[in-house]
């Protein structure tokens, strides 16, 4: 399963983004901001490979 996480402060859309995507599918974890954003993907568990890592901003 693919994980995703959304980076949004609009609770509305976050949420929105987070069933869609969801229901898609895939795994969602959820930030309000682009530091917790930060804070997250520093976390050990998110660590990700700089290959093949895709970033997308809307």
């Amino acid at each position: 399963m693919k994980k995703i996480l959304i980076v949004e402060d609009d609770t509305n859309i976050n949420n929105l983004l987070q069933e869609a995507l969801s229901k898609a599918g895939y795994s969602c974890e959820q930030a309000f901001s682009g530091t917790e954003a930060k804070l997250l993907l520093n976390m050990p568990e998110h660590k990700v490979k700089q290959q093949g890592y895709k970033t997308y901003l809307f």
